[in-house]
């Protein structure tokens, strides 16, 4: 005799308890039909809308097969899917049904789906890394993985998704190491419960259609660039007997890019495997006041010591150590956010950019503005090469942002910056103290030069802006000479943008090289420093239009004063150099260029 199946199964001998020997025919499928061996772990696939089993006996090989008795059973759930089992009687004398059994279960859809590419998380910030993409060398880094229930039916409470191990192998091969280990905290934060000896994120309760959102702690400090095809597994904690159905996984390919720096060109590198993007940074903006703030904080901080001063000193060993990285080619994305947010809690006692919903309440005071990239191997693109294929080009604003711009902003901030040659940045290449007080420095890589100064920007005590608040006001290259009633601005890194009144072209400075005391005006001469005497110098005065301005401040020096009349308006007076309350004092900026031997180019 033979029994009907319908639909796809497969079928497996699971016991043999006969002395005669066993064998079964598959006859009506599609692709499956054949004479297979009653051995144990015997398994093929079979389907069709209506297909047969028949098992059969012989006493020995000089015997002819003939058809055992067969039963059905019913279908039973087991795993993700359901068995019947088919038992069968031969011709011995007992009658207990278990000659040859075999097992068949339903193929089954795949179960879960992974809806998108799983991408990379700053575990800190809990934001995700630009389009996702890993990053090489980045230490851990946040999978996270967005999976839909395909079953036919509501997965349990201790449905869990893991990283098979051909997944975890896969990722083994690109540098990647799966971390199982989960703090209390790092839960709490992503909001997910673990289970099972791998620590396995749970998915369910889970709804057909309904889809979920878990996380993996990935080590990507070995990571090397690459697309590695992950496959994960639907599972639970108990055992379940069908952990080799292929309807439990799903794979998806994630990205790993590498970042570094490249000191012999000083070029920000990205590596994939499809080519090499290098980038140098052309032109930056500063806020000058944030910058002041953190810079004179820091300040305050080494000098006062305490735990404000080791903060502020373990703040510059970080600085420097990662510097040294990034010449060495590495670059640690989460080192380079927690220095800003170290720089921010100096600002704010309240730690204002740390706080663990990751936003970040300081903004940092340096913005690329332009740079520039070439490309080895280029994909074409709609307006000209792009570096690799969608979506590996994205990471350009994050190499920028990591590894050129914080960087820089951070080690700037010290004081102490140009004392150490890990940090150097340029060298001063011209300097003049006759009747002047100037100089002209030479800075190390390509870097632009836009002729303009910060109107004045949000949130600073002066808002009467040249043009527009938060705008660039640009210079006209040329000299506009200096006359007593003359209005002027000009834009400091500490007050912003001021107005002035000049009093004065022939004055006669003496420049404090001691110690100054601001609350007394009274310096203290150093007799290896001696101070500066400057003539025909500018003096500048609060404007009758403005009286509620300061003309300059510390950290003004180094502005340049503007003309603010009608016919020479945005054109160059001077360069300030020193100043006192209700007036600012300024080298002729002619005197300045034929000091230096330098000139405004049209």
């Amino acid at each position: 005799m033979a029994v009907t199946i319908q639909g796809d199964w497969s079928v497996k001998v699971t016991l043999k308890n006969a002395a005669f020997d066993q064998r079964f025919i598959v006859s009506g499928s599609i692709v499956s039909d054949g004479v297979y061996p009653g051995t144990i772990g015997t398994r093929i696939q079979a389907g069709g809308a209506n297909w047969m089993i028949r098992i059969q006996n012989r006493a020995s090989a000089r015997n002819p097969w003939v058809d055992s008795d067969m039963r059905l059973g019913p279908e039973t759930p087991s795993g993700i899917s359901v068995i019947r089992v088919v038992e069968s009687n031969d011709q011995g004398a007992d009658q207990d049904f278990d000659d040859l059994v075999l097992e068949l279960r339903k193929k089954q859809n795949p179960i879960i789906l992974i809806v998108q590419r799983p991408f990379a998380i700053d575990p800190r910030s809990l934001i995700m890394n630009p389009d996702g993409i890993f990053y090489g060398g980045g230490s851990v880094q946040v999978m996270a993985v967005r999976v839909r229930n395909t079953w036919t039916r509501t997965m349990p409470a201790d449905q869990a998704l893991d990283i098979s191990n051909l997944g975890r192998l896969q990722l083994a091969a690109a540098g990647i190491q799966v971390v199982d280990a989960w703090t209390a905290r790092e839960l709490e934060s992503f909001g997910q419960t673990m289970l099972g000896p791998t620590r396995m994120p749970v998915i369910g309760p889970l709804a057909v259609g309904e889809e979920r959102t878990v996380y993996f702690k990935l080590d990507c400090s070995a990571a090397h660039a690459s697309a590695p095809e992950v496959e994960f597994i639907a599972r639970r904690s108990v055992p379940e007997p069908d952990l080799d159905d292929p309807a439990r996984l799903a794979r998806r390919k994630i990205f790993v890019t590498q970042v570094g720096y490249d000191p012999a060109t000083r070029e920000v590198t990205a590596r994939t495997p499809e080519g090499i993007l290098r980038l140098q940074l052309k032109q930056i903006s500063l806020d000058p006041h944030r910058y002041n703030e953190m810079r004179d904080c820091i300040r305050g901080a080494l000098k006062a010591g305490g735990p404000r001063g080791v903060h502020a000193r373990e703040l510059r060993i970080r600085a420097e150590r990662l510097l040294r990285d990034l010449r060495a080619g590495r670059c640690d994305p989460c080192l380079l956010r927690e220095l800003s947010e170290l720089c921010c809690k100096c600002v704010g006692d309240d730690g204002g950019g740390g706080g663990s919903g990751g936003i970040n309440s300081c903004p940092f005071p340096w913005l690329p503005i332009r740079f520039s990239y070439t490309v080895e191997a280029p994909f074409s693109g709609q307006y000209g090469p792009v570096p690799f294929q969608d979506p590996w080009w994205k990471v350009i604003a994050w190499i920028i942002c990591a590894a050129l711009l914080i960087a820089a902003a951070i080690v700037d901030i010290f004081d102490e910056a140009h004392e150490n040659e890990e940090i150097v940045i340029g060298e001063v290449a011209r300097f003049s103290r006759d009747n002047v007080d100037c100089s002209i420095a030479s800075l190390y890589g390509v870097r632009g030069v836009e002729l303009g100064v910060l109107d004045s920007l949000s949130g600073e005590p002066n808002t009467n802006a040249r043009i527009a608040i938060d705008g660039i006001v640009p210079i006209v290259r040329a000299v506009a000479p200096a006359f007593v009633g003359m209005k002027v601005y000009k834009s400091g890194a500490r007050t912003g943008l001021t107005h002035g009144l000049v009093t004065s072209i022939v004055a006669t400075t003496n420049q404090c090289r001691g110690e100054f005391e601001d609350s007394t005006g009274t310096c203290h001469p150093d007799p290896a420093t001696p101070n500066l005497v400057m003539t025909n110098q500018i003096r500048v005065g609060t404007s009758a239009d403005f009286p509620s301005e300061p003309t300059t401040d510390h950290g003004d020096s180094g502005s340049l004063w503007l003309s603010d009349e009608p016919a020479t308006r945005d054109q160059v007076v001077g360069l300030t150099h020193s100043g006192r309350i209700g007036s600012s004092d300024a080298n002729p900026i002619n005197d300045v260029l034929a000091a230096l031997d330098v000139r405004l180019t049209p």
